[in-house]
């Protein structure tokens, strides 16, 4: 008797975190987000170059010798050591956002998935950095318009208002990039494009197949039975003495 063969497993799915690798995830958000980043990279060295660059400008300012001690002491007031300072560290904020981004940016490129984190902390630095912008160049800016010489009240205000304005205009315009960059890092598929370029330079990313279940042949055949004799007699089952046998009951005296 035989019994029917049962044809081994194909393999199980991907455990769960494992990327198919017969199905291999799109890039187009980490691709993406890694320009993106790249590009906002660029655009840091140009921030931080104009921050130094206004800090040289006010100190420059401050020890002209052609202006009035009337006019150094507005300059002093208007542009206290504080925003100096604030000047210098956001230009150093800046070169480390450079630093973040085009590394990032780089690394998605290539599946790594530090690349990921380091562009979210890059892009998260960026809408920071706007924001304290805003903060501080509304406080500056109508004492600065204000210690102009020769200027009104009235214009000083004007001038206030509007370098206010374009202080925020340019705070909304390079945080939007940054903030779109930040999500497009922070998406799962852009976390499955860096699992996989992992997992393919880690090795195989499915289990092995479990092997296929044992061919099942054909259970032994009990050994046969003898055919019980008549009744009053003893059988021939196997190990059962016959009568007559010497030595065995019901066999001949010696």
């Amino acid at each position: 008797m035989s019994y029917p063969q049962y044809p081994a497993p194909s393999g199980f799915p991907p455990a769960p975190g494992q990327i198919d690798p017969a199905r291999p995830p799109s890039g187009g958000t980490a691709i993406t987000a890694g320009v993106l980043a790249v590009l906002g990279g660029l655009f840091a060295i140009y921030s931080a170059i104009s921050s130094f660059t206004i800090v040289s400008v006010m100190k420059s300012l401050l020890a002209e010798e052609a202006i009035t001690p009337e006019q150094r002491r507005s300059l002093e007031t208007a542009v206290p050591d504080w925003a100096q300072t604030y000047g210098v560290v956001s230009g150093v904020a800046q070169l480390v956002v450079v630093a973040l981004l085009i590394t990032g940016g780089v690394l998605l490129f290539v599946k790594k998935s530090p690349g990921r984190w380091l562009v979210v902390a890059g892009c998260a630095a960026v809408i920071v950095l706007n924001i304290a912008s805003v903060v501080v160049g509304s406080t500056l800016a109508a004492d600065v318009t204000s210690a102009l010489p020769g200027t009104s009240s009235q214009d000083a205000e004007l001038a206030s208002d509007i370098a206010i304005g374009f202080t925020v205009i340019f705070a909304i315009i390079t945080s939007v990039p940054a903030i779109a960059t930040l999500i497009l890092a922070a998406v799962p598929a852009t976390g499955r494009w860096c699992a996989y370029g992992r997992q393919a330079a880690g090795g195989p990313t499915q289990p092995a197949q479990p092997p296929g279940y044992p061919q099942s042949g054909p259970f032994p055949q009990p050994t046969g039975y003898g055919q019980p004799g008549a009744y009053g007699q003893l059988g021939t089952y196997p190990g059962t003495p016959q009568p007559g046998t010497s030595g065995q009951p019901g066999g001949p005296a010696s």
